[in-house]
This record gives structure tokens, sequence and C-alpha cells, in this order.
């Protein structure tokens, strides 16, 4: 066995016995030399007396994409799928408050309107005068009220399985929430491995200690992922987006995962509806997370829709 192996396997293993004893010191290490890899800068912003924190990537001097994340995702989530505009955007994607590296106040209003304005002021202390915005579930009831009481900011928006209006038909983890549960945290590893297959049409195959270290995060936030879950289911009834989306102005795709179990594919026709002219882009075997199921025909949808508002 030549010398070189042996320093690769010996590495291999010390690598595989930190992923296992240390789940997030791994994770953690594994993004920083992901973020590197793909272009994608760690910043942060003070906005409104608090930290943002933020990645940042691509051509510096080009149109904006503005990445807004779903709920119990981070900043992270659209690592893999922002390099795919990086060419010809500036991409940058924040940790809305309640997630990731931002603040956790537990006494907070998170609900969508008041996390849009606080979105709204992030976008103003980067001096971003308009952007394509794109949001994903949470994210994606966020974007909406982003362009309906901030049209200046937001050149095209959108929306990927956004939550924020009910379809016909009612999605598993709606049903479950309506009998006072919320499916979308896990206290232990086959609760996490359910969560997953909520998620993505084809199971998520993830490995132990990324399983663990996604685990210790729930258990963590517990509390506060509860309290932003029902904020949330409350707000589809409360804060009047369906009548107010009649106002957004920019140019809006729809993407929605026919097989998606968290938010009904039937509340794409809904947000169509809502709001004018908007597109609407039905993707066959994929779930509730497109940028990871079928980034290729995403981006190719989204890059129809920028492309002329360049």
């Amino acid at each position: 066995m030549t010398t070189a192996l042996v320093v690769v396997i010996g590495a291999f293993l010390g690598l595989w016995a930190i992923a296992r004893l240390k789940p997030v010191a791994a994770v953690h290490c594994i993004l920083r030399v992901a973020r590197r890899a793909l272009g994608m800068r760690r910043r942060t912003v003070r906005v409104a007396g608090e930290t943002w924190v933020y990645l940042e990537g691509g051509q510096a001097s080009a149109p904006v994409i503005l990445f807004v994340h779903g709920y119990g995702a981070d900043k992270d989530m659209w690592l893999s799928y922002s390099r795919l505009f990086s060419r010809r955007y500036q991409v940058i994607s924040p940790d809305l408050p309640g997630f990731g590296e931002a603040t956790r106040d537990p006494d907070r209003d998170y609900s969508p309107r008041a996390q849009a304005r606080r979105l709204a002021a992030f976008c103003d202390a980067l001096r971003i005068k308009d952007a394509h915005v794109v949001g994903s579930s949470m994210g994606g009831f966020i974007s909406a009220w982003l362009a309906v009481d901030r049209a200046d900011l937001v050149r095209t928006l959108t929306l990927m399985n956004a939550a924020g209006l009910y379809g016909a038909n009612p999605s598993v983890v709606q049903t479950v929430a309506e009998s006072g549960d919320n499916p979308l945290v896990a206290s232990d590893d086959a609760a996490l491995r359910k969560l997953l297959g909520l998620l993505s049409y084809k199971p998520m195959r993830l490995p132990r200690f990324v399983r663990d270290f996604l685990l210790k995060g729930y258990q963590a936030h517990q509390a506060l992922l509860d309290r932003i879950f029902w904020q949330l289911v409350d707000a589809h009834d409360s804060e009047g987006l369906e009548p107010a989306l009649a106002r957004v102005r920019a140019p809006t795709l729809i993407v929605w995962g026919k097989e998606d179990q968290v938010l009904d594919a039937s509340c794409a026709a809904a947000y169509a509806q809502a709001i004018p002219g908007a597109e609407v882009v039905m993707l066959e075997q994929v779930g509730h997370v497109p940028m990871y199921e079928a980034p290729a025909a995403t981006a190719a949808a989204q890059r129809a829709l920028f492309s002329p508002r360049d």
C-alpha cells in the first residue's frame, strides 16, 4: 500500500469519526467548504439594531436575485441552486429572523407580513433598489407580502410551493395541523425520517451525521419553531393575503411540485387566480422542494421570467 493511499484512507476515517462524534461541527465545516467552492460569501449587515447574516455571490454589478428560505430552513438551502444563476446575477440569501444565525426572540411577531417588513428593511440596508424575489414555502408567503407592500423592491416574483393560500384540496400537513399537531418538526430520528419523506417525492437519503445535525437543531429550537408554525397557520386566515394579491404588479411565476404533501398542488391555482397575469409551471414527480428535485427545469422557467426584464 502506497503512502499516499494510506494518507487518503486515514483522512477519510478521520472525517468519518468527526462526523459521527461531532455532527454539528462536521456539517458546518462542509458548509464552509461548499460556500467557498460555489463562490458564496458569508456577510453581515445591521438592520434596525440587529445583525442579519446572509450569503452573497455571483456578479456584484448584475441584477439581484433575492432567495427567501422556507420554514425550518436557512440561507444555505439555496447553495446548490443559486449557483445556476451566479454567472449572470448577484445572488443573495439571508437568514430570516427566527432561523439559522438570525436573532431568535421567543416573544417576537413572526407572522409573514411582519417578516416581509423586516425583509424590506434588509433590502434597504443593502441598497437593493429592486430584485428578482424567489420565495419557497413560508418564504413564498413572505415574498408575496413583499410584492404587495413594497412593489418598488420586486422586479419579478417567483413563488415555489408557497404558503399563504389554501387550495381546493387539503395537503397531508394541512390535515395533520387541523388536528392540532405540527408535523414539520422532529423529536427523534424516526420522526425526522418521516418529515423528510413529506418534503420530496423521492425520499431524501441523508447521511446519519447530517440527520443528527438537523435533529439537534429541531430539538434546540422546538418551542420557537412551534410558535412560528402556528403563527403561519393563523396568518392563512387572518392576514388577508388573497384580496391583497390583486395589487401585485411584478411579473409572477408560480412553480409547484404536483406531488407536494406539505402544500397541495391545488394551491397553485389559488395563487394564479389571485395574482394578475401570473404564470404557473407544474412539475411532475416533484414534491415540496423543486429547487432540489428538479433544479434544471425550475431554473429554466425562472430564466424565462427574468431575461426579458433584465
